[in-house]
């Protein structure tokens, strides 16, 4: 509820009535702004001709993310140019962490098939994932 987003708004009963008008507003700009941004990329390999988009100098949440979104787009095109230095600084900071977690067993795994150009491999472990994730969602 909006109140939850908001704490200080009283009037609960305004943001009702004029919900309609409020959501075809968000509509409109969603419409405008964003669509238009995500209509440039039709692919990982649109994501990877644009790298200036994605920038991963800085040290920030969108770096983090832009990292993840860079690295899955390589492995899917089978190449590496920053996947397997962002896979290097993932374990690095996950080894400072916890040098037990699971996760550093599967990022090593990745690192060695990508420094193999096990790409086969690679490319069941993707599918493999995104099944789960279908699953998951429920998506067929």
């Amino acid at each position: 509820m909006i109140q939850n987003l908001i704490p200080k708004i009283k009037n609960y009963y305004r943001i009702t009535e004029e919900y309609a008008l409020l959501a075809d507003f968000l509509v409109r700009k969603i419409r405008e702004s964003i669509l238009p941004y995500f209509s440039q990329f039709r692919n990982s390999k649109d994501i990877l001709n644009c790298p200036v988009q994605f920038k991963l100098d800085n040290l920030s949440e969108m770096t983090e993310r832009n990292e993840n979104l860079i690295l899955y787009c390589e492995l899917a095109n089978n190449i590496d140019v920053v996947s397997s230095k962002i896979l290097n600084e993932h374990l690095s900071k996950l080894k400072k962490i916890d040098a037990s977690l699971p996760k550093i067993k599967e990022y090593e795994s990745t690192l060695n098939l990508i420094l193999e150009k096990n790409w086969n491999r690679i490319d069941e472990i993707l599918a493999d994932n995104k099944q789960k994730i279908l699953k998951k969602l429920k998506i067929k």
